[in-house]
């Protein structure tokens, strides 16, 4: 990147101890270069690479911890074009609210990422079957090769990591990159090298061939099932862990359903693991016609919660329409609100609030997160989190003190193929639920911080992305839900253990790799926007919570 004596720059990527504490910092450039001398805001002047140096403005730091790990997204200013709606693509202004009085800078900063939603799309749409291209790649990547949660095999799947950094990017570009074909090829790989975040000359010929044909050499051996060639030109027969990078599409497929996961898919494929000696499966209708491999899953009992996945395995894939969503949370929040107004003793279901209004404080609220959000509209499941401003989500050991285990006992069908709406029941669907006790919710360590929060450094110092997830405390049920008409859709819950994690949580459940736990709240950070999900943990976080009581709205209404 070309900087100029001057010019307003940000720093990321630096990976050592000393720079993880300047990444986000922005500074001034004092000399340009391969490494630039620049001034920051305190006055002391350092040395970084200019490949560690961003625009001011242009591009806005993932959590500092992880940024060598995380594309670095573009923002667009509010009103602009849409951008895409990955979880790991450009960030999209949908409403974000003005800074209200006596939130600071910080406060603002979180304000904005709390409450933008990321349409689907991308800055410049030229751009969008690069961008699509990649995404498909990254699904291929975890397709063949587990994911981060899943594996047991390796530390992380680095490849899916760059095809989502670079679709990010793709995204994110105003520009449309095909500006660059006339340069011929080589000078349009070297251009798009030199110039984008995460693409090196490997990943600009990709970009070249689908600009070109609509495609790219790794996609399209992919998708006919074939191992793709790497960029040091070699054919990608097995990865690290010995597994086999052939069969893509046929362990998508199985990865897809509700119950399995991607090493799942892979063993049954590859007639690897507990399947070792059976006759591989290569699709959902011959698992469902082996009882063979469905005893392997489990036994009876989880083959037989698996068979509505397999058997509703096309509807489970199919789109949620707009009315459907609201019909889900409607009936849901419609189940928590009665359950609360008898525990209240008083009626606690307040209608919507006026345009521009925030939630009420009195009662409980159902939010779509995940696809719903990052899209601005539902996937192939509707995510709802549950949440109040002052009350917890469990107040006692027994099953009657908490939110979640009521409302499943309700929104639960009776066996036998009733009529929805409501969640078919473990005799017939997997449903899956995660609850911690009550009391452990309650311990604390010496400073006041909840016990379960793991610090920030043991966080940061952990391998693989699935013991982040060991902080999250929230009661969850993942289930499959038969609407008035008898479709079948997926559908997560998640309620929010206390009010002050509700920030966390939504980010946590928009779509994006979970950031650490909270800190306690005695911690005291400079927040700067790598750090934006900390900021409800400073000392303004009560203003904050207050001023945040609208973000999250649904985007359906």
């Amino acid at each position: 990147m070309q900087l100029g004596v001057g010019e307003v720059v940000r720093i990321f990527g630096l990976t050592s101890d000393k720079g993880r504490e300047l990444n986000g910092r922005e500074a001034t450039v004092l000399t340009v270069g391969d490494r630039c001398h620049v001034e920051l805001a305190g006055g002391d002047a350092v040395s970084v690479r200019n490949c560690n140096l961003v625009r001011a403005g242009e591009y806005d730091s993932d959590d500092g911890w992880n940024v060598g790990r995380v594309a670095k997204r573009q923002r667009t200013e509010p009103g602009s074009a849409s951008s895409s709606g990955s979880s790991s693509t450009a960030l999209a202004a949908s409403s974000a609210a003005p800074s209200p009085a006596g939130v600071s800078e910080e406060g603002a900063v979180w304000l904005v990422l709390s409450s933008y939603s990321f349409p689907e799309g991308c800055a410049c749409v030229a751009n969008a079957p690069i961008a699509a291209a990649f995404r498909s790649l990254e699904k291929f990547e975890v397709s063949v090769q587990c994911d981060d949660d899943a594996s047991e095999e390796r530390h992380f799947n680095s490849e899916a990591l760059l095809y989502s950094r670079a679709a990010a990017v793709a995204a994110g570009v105003p520009f449309p990159l095909s500006q660059w074909m006339p340069l011929g090829k080589s000078g349009f790989v070297a251009r798009a090298a030199a110039s984008l975040p995460f693409f090196g000359p490997f990943r600009a010929l990709q970009a070249y061939q689908i600009l070109s044909s609509g495609s790219c050499e790794a996609l399209a051996k992919f998708e006919s099932g074939r191992p793709p060639t790497g960029s040091d030109n070699a054919l990608r027969l097995k990865n690290e862990a010995g597994r086999s990078m052939g069969s893509a599409p046929e362990k998508r497929q199985l990865g897809k359903v509700f119950g399995l996961g991607a090493k799942t898919a892979i063993d049954l494929v590859e007639a690897a693991g507990r399947f070792d000696g059976l006759t591989p499966v290569r699709s959902v209708p011959s698992l469902l016609q082996s009882p063979q491999h469905l005893a392997k899953l489990g036994g009876d009992k989880r083959a037989g919660s698996l068979l509505a996945s397999l058997r509703h395995f096309d509807e489970l894939q199919e789109p949620v329409s707009e009315a459907e969503a609201l019909e889900m949370r409607r009936h849901v929040l419609s189940v928590v609100r009665s359950h609360h107004s008898a525990r209240a003793g008083e009626r606690r279901d307040c209608p919507p609030p006026p345009a521009g209004g925030g939630p009420c404080r009195c009662c409980w609220h159902a939010d779509f997160m995940g696809g719903s959000r990052t899209r601005g509209r539902a996937g192939h499941d509707v995510d709802l989190l549950l949440w109040h401003a002052t009350e917890p989500n469990s107040w006692g050991e027994g099953e009657e003190a908490c939110v979640l285990l009521p409302l499943l006992r309700e929104l639960l069908l009776p066996a036998g193929g009733a009529t929805g709406p409501g969640l078919l029941p473990k005799e017939e669907a997997r449903l899956q639920l995660v609850r911690r006790p009550h009391a452990e919710k309650q311990r604390r360590d010496a400073d006041g911080a909840r016990a379960y929060l793991p610090r920030r450094k043991a966080a940061a110092a952990r391998d693989r992305g699935s013991d982040i997830l060991h902080g999250d405390w929230h009661d969850k049920a993942y289930g499959i839900w038969r609407n008035t008409a008898g479709r079948h859709r997926r559908i997560d819950i998640v309620v929010v253990a206390f009010p002050d994690e509700l920030p966390y949580a939504r980010l946590n459940w928009t779509g994006s790799p979970p950031p650490p736990p909270p800190p306690p709240p005695c911690h005291t950070l400079t927040c700067m926007p790598s750090d934006a999900y900390h900021a409800a943990a400073c000392s303004e976080h009560e203003t904050m919570m207050s001023c945040l009581s609208d973000i999250g709205t649904s985007v359906f209404s």
